[in-house]
Formats: structure tokens, C-alpha cells, sequence
């Protein structure tokens, strides 16, 4: 007796998984990604868009992007802070007002809020302070015996000013006195901590975590290490002596993890304090781990930038492909549903946070457009268009490898969440490994 049933084939609810492990792999993942997002509760959506930002100026060759919110005579103001070819600019009112700072159009940049003031740090020139509605910048007045190897990053830790990445002393992380910028004395309250020096890593201080659970994490390039209050002052521990971070502009902060990059991939520093229960846990990336190793351009990764997308839950990563040598793809980490998936076709040197309308947003500049924030109402770059692509991979019948069916019908459903916009989907399927055929509906 032949019998004619329906049954969901493929659901749309998981992302990319390219694990070569045998058997590892779910048959309902993704081989392909492009330019989508998956919600918290399943399903597929095309990737957010970029809307503007207004504001009259040049739109190419930034390196930094930070929006920057201060208290200035009583009242809340905001200004987007750049650094955009060398140069220091702030968009103010629409318009663009240059700071007077030239550095190298090259320079990693990282920022950081203490005060009421803006510290920016470069790779190879003081870090500068910058305070809303300046019309210039001042040194930070760091030590002089500093000044001829900077600091390229700093975190606030419990009302101190904490910084590192000094390529002379690389291990070594500076701290001020308490509310001060200014003061590193041992006079005064401030001094020096030594992470682990000698230990024969790399490159030493690489990343300095947002203070969590009442703790500062130093990351190395083959290491994490914890600070945290003692009775007697600061103690030291290490998290892991094999696990690090490439760069200070991919640590991140969620409302309960921190995550960043290590040359292994994404990592939930909460899932590691806790391996005990599962050791690759905290690998966000694992599910990707050999197509991310390949797909790097690892020798451009101090120039990866990452933030927190609260309207998702996702952690988004800009990063040089392994054909590229500046930011072109953007990873998105879903931390819902730890779905993956990859936003491309741009180039993206720069993200951070952005707030907008009342909400939570993530900022990114566009190479040659300008600076926006991704907005999931519009499909569109600016003024381009998005082609997104998904590539499922074998679908089993009934979920059975023994199961042997005739097709009689198949069904795509589809919605367009935009009907002001032109669409066009392109369906192709292949059975025992052979295209069938393909439809492509115009919307």
C-alpha cells in the first residue's frame, strides 16, 4: 500500500558546521552561511543591513571607531570618536572636527573610558586622551621612561588606570593610583605587576579583559591569567598556560561571559573556568575549527575587531580572510543557540558599540561608505545590496539512511520581510549527489 506523507526535511535551525570528524557533523547543519542570521529561536534571516550614520567628511581608511557618551556641565553628551588615516577625528553635529594628531595610517588603535575622558592607544606613539567637545588631544602622562615604548592598551580596574603592551617590557602591566590618570608613582599608589615574565611567550601581554566577577584577566599569547583583591593587595592566579589571545580588540564583554579570539578560535571564558565538565566547551568555534584555521589570514590578526550585538545575543567578529589582508568578513557567534554564521562582500575595518534610538546597537565602518550601524529593518549596505547563500548538506528521508522514498512534491517556505525591496531566491536540488534542477522565484 503506498502511503503519502509530509514530513520536515530540513528545519532551518543550525548553522555552519565544517568539523571533518567522522560522524560529528549534524546532517541538518549548514555548508555554506552567507550573509545570514539565525534568530534565538530558529530560523532564517538574511543578515542585517548598514544604516548611516550622517555626517559630512572623507569615508575612507579608518582604523577605530568609539562612541563615546560623557558628562560635560551637567548634561549627558555624545560624540563619535575616529581615528581615520593617521589622523584623530570626531564627529560632532554631523560634521567632522580633526583633532591635530598624526600617527601611522597603519596603527592598531584601542580605546578606552576613564573620567569623563577618552584614552586612545596606537602601537607606536603615546596614548593620547581626549575630552567631549575638545577641539585637540593631550598626552596621557604616562612615565618618561615609558614614553619610548608604549602602552597600546588599558582597562579600568577598580578605580585604577591598568595598562601593558610595551614592547620592551612586554610582560609587564602598569598600574595607577587610584582615580588617577596621571600618577604611577609607588608614592602615590600606583605600580608595576609582572605576568608570569620569562615564560617564553611570543609576544607577552596581548589582551586585558573588562573587569568581571570582580577580576581582571590578562591575556597572553599562550596564556590567561586572573587578578583579583586580596587582603593584602592584588593576588595573581593563571586560568591556562596554553590557551591565549591574538589581540585586545577581540576581548569582549556580554551581561555574563567574556569571549575573545585565540589562535585555536572564538572562546567563552566562563565555559573555561568550568572545562572541567566538558574540555572543548568553551571552543565557540569548534563546530568550524579546521574551515576557521584555513579561512584566516592569521598574519593580519592584530587588525580583528569584535563586539556585542544585544539585540541578537551575538558575537560579531571582523576579520581578514585568508585572500585578504584588511577586514572583509564578519562572523557572527549566535550565543542563544551557539549557531555560526558569516556576513561578507565588504570590508569592515572597524566595529564597536553604538547606541541608537534608545537602543543598543553595533557600529561598523564601511570601507569607502562611512560609519552606520547594522540594522536588521534594511537589507542593504548603504546603498548595496545583499546576496546572501545557503548550502545545506545531505538530507536523509525520514531522517533514515536506510530509507528509501519517492519525491512527489517539495516545499519552500519562504517570507520576505521587506516588500518595498526587490528579491530574488534561487532554489537548486540535487538527489544521490546530482542537480536535479533549480527554480528562482522573483519577489
Amino acid at each position: 500500500m503506498r502511503v503519502t506523507k509530509r514530513h520536515v526535511l530540513y528545519p532551518m535551525q543550525l548553522g555552519l558546521n565544517h568539523t571533518t570528524m567522522a560522524g560529528a557533523q549534524d546532517p541538518k547543519s549548514l555548508r555554506v552561511a552567507k550573509n545570514i542570521s539565525i534568530r534565538n529561536q530558529g530560523g532564517l534571516r538574511k543578515a542585517p543591513g548598514v544604516t548611516a550614520i550622517p555626517y559630512i567628511g572623507n569615508r575612507y581608511g579608518i582604523q577605530g571607531i568609539c562612541h563615546f557618551f560623557s558628562t560635560v556641565g551637567g548634561s549627558r553628551v555624545d560624540e563619535i570618536v575616529t581615528v581615520r588615516q593617521g589622523r584623530i577625528e570626531v564627529i560632532r553635529n554631523e560634521r567632522i572636527y580633526d583633532m591635530g594628531l598624526q600617527v601611522s595610517d597603519s596603527d592598531v588603535v584601542t580605546f578606552e573610558r576613564f573620567a569623563n575622558k577618552l584614552i586612545i592607544h596606537f602601537q607606536n606613539t603615546e596614548p593620547k586622551v581626549y575630552t567631549a567637545g575638545g577641539s585637540t588631544v593631550s598626552d596621557l602622562g604616562i612615565p618618561s621612561t615609558h614614553q619610548d615604548s608604549p602602552p597600546t592598551m588599558s582597562r579600568v580596574f577598580q578605580f585604577r588606570h591598568w595598562y601593558a603592551g610595551r614592547g620592551t617590557y612586554p610582560d609587564r602591566l602598569t598600574v595607577s593610583a587610584i582615580n588617577s590618570l596621571t600618577d604611577y608613582t609607588l608614592s602615590g599608589g600606583g605600580f608595576q605587576m609582572k605576568i608570569n615574565e620569562g615564560d617564553g611567550d611570543p609576544k607577552g601581554i596581548t589582551g586585558l579583559s573588562p573587569s568581571f566577577n570582580q577580576s581582571l584577566f590578562i591575556y597572553k599569547y599562550k596564556s590567561i591569567h586572573q587578578i583579583g583583591r586580596s587582603g593584602y593587595g592584588y593576588g595573581l592566579g593563571t586560568i591556562s598556560e596554553e590557551l591565549g589571545c591574538v589581540h585586545h580588540n577581540t576581548i569582549v564583554a556580554t551581561p555574563g561571559d567574556i569571549i575573545h579570539v585565540s589562535s585555536f578560535g572564538v572562546h567563552s571564558l566562563v565555559r573555561l573556568l568550568s572545562a572541567a565538565q566538558n574540555p572543548f566547551a568553551h571552543v565557540l568555534t569548534f563546530p568550524i575549527f579546521e574551515w576557521f584555521q584555513e579561512n584566516v589570514n592569521w598574519a593580519s590578526a592584530q587588525y580583528m575587531q569584535a563586539a556585542y550585538d544585544t539585540m541578537t545575543n551575538s558575537y560579531l567578529l571582523a576579520f581578514a580572510s585568508a585572500s585578504s589582508a584588511v577586514n572583509n568578513t564578519v562572523l557572527s557567534i549566535n550565543l542563544s543557540n551557539l549557531q555560526i554564521t558569516t556576513w561578507e562582500d565588504q570590508e569592515f575595518p572597524a566595529i564597536g558599540r553604538y547606541f541608537e534610538a534608545g537602543r543598543p546597537r553595533v557600529m561598523v565602518a564601511v570601507e569607502g561608505k562611512g560609519i552606520g550601524y547594522f540594522d536588521p529593518t534594511t537589507t542593504k549596505i548603504f546603498d548595496s545590496s545583499i546576496d546572501s547563500e545557503i548550502k545545506t548538506g545531505p538530507i536523509m528521508p525520514l531522517d533514515d539512511r536506510k530509507s528509501i522514498v519517492s519525491f512527489t512534491k517539495a516545499f519552500l517556505l519562504f517570507k520576505p520581510t521587506l516588500t518595498s525591496e526587490n528579491a530574488e531566491l534561487t532554489f537548486t536540488w540535487f538527489i544521490d549527489g546530482k542537480r536535479i534542477s533549480a527554480a528562482t522565484l522573483s519577489l
